[in-house]
Parts: structure tokens; sequence; C-alpha cells
């Protein structure tokens, strides 16, 4: 009987093992997710917020908007933590400066993605 016991505990913790390893990718989908696809949401909302602070989005060359973000501002307030060069631009995933620009005064935010090739088919947010 004893025996018995020890088998089924055993049984019982190998499955609650097993369901835990099967159900770990639904809890940690955003390990999954590429950095970039993280980072240029989070890149709009630090933009929609500056410009709720301060009534416009921050402007300049993509140096000076991202040094904005980071907190060079009148409000010295951080919109975005990120991986930066000297020169103030905040890097991509694959270690390249993001590109800021507008259209239809929306910003765009550009990655040169894996290949550091620039075109109109690299990562985006529009």
């Amino acid at each position: 009987m004893l025996v018995m016991k020890k088998i089924v505990l055993f049984i019982g913790i190998i499955a609650v093992c097993g369901l835990l390893i099967l159900a770990y990718p639904a809890f940690n989908a955003e390990k999954g997710t590429p950095t970039w696809m993280r980072e240029i949401p989070a890149l709009e909302v630090a933009f929609d917020q500056y410009k709720k602070d301060h009534g416009i989005y921050p402007q300049g060359t993509s140096s000076e908007i991202a040094r904005k973000l980071l907190g060079e501002n009148p409000l010295k307030r951080t919109y975005f933590e990120a991986r930066t060069k000297d020169e103030g631009f905040i890097l991509d995933p694959w270690g390249r400066p993001y590109r800021f620009s507008y259209y239809n005064d929306a910003p765009v935010i550009r990655s040169y993605a894996e290949d550091g090739k620039f075109s109109e088919d690299d990562k985006t947010n529009r």
C-alpha cells in the first residue's frame, strides 16, 4: 500500500511538472516577442506622453528627439528607457539608431532592422 502511494505521488509530481512546462510559454509570451515589436509601441507611447506634457511632439533630428525622450526636455522627464549611443541616439536591438520622423503630424519610428540596410520594408510603426 505504501509503495502504491509513493508511485501515485511520483506520477502526480511528474504530471504537475509537465503541465508547468507546457504552460510556461503562455505565461511568458512577451519573452518570445522580438524586442523591436515591444520597443516600437513603447516609443509610440513615449511620443504621445511627451505631446500630452509639452503640447507638441518632440522636434529636431533623430538624435535631438531621442535626447528629449531620454530626459533632456524642459520638464526633465524621461519618457523612454533605452540603449543609447554617446550622440544620444536610441538604439534598436541590432545596435543601430532608431530614426524618427513625422508623417501627417504623427511620429514615424523606423529601425534599419537586422540586415542594417534601410528600405521601405524595414521595421516601422506606420
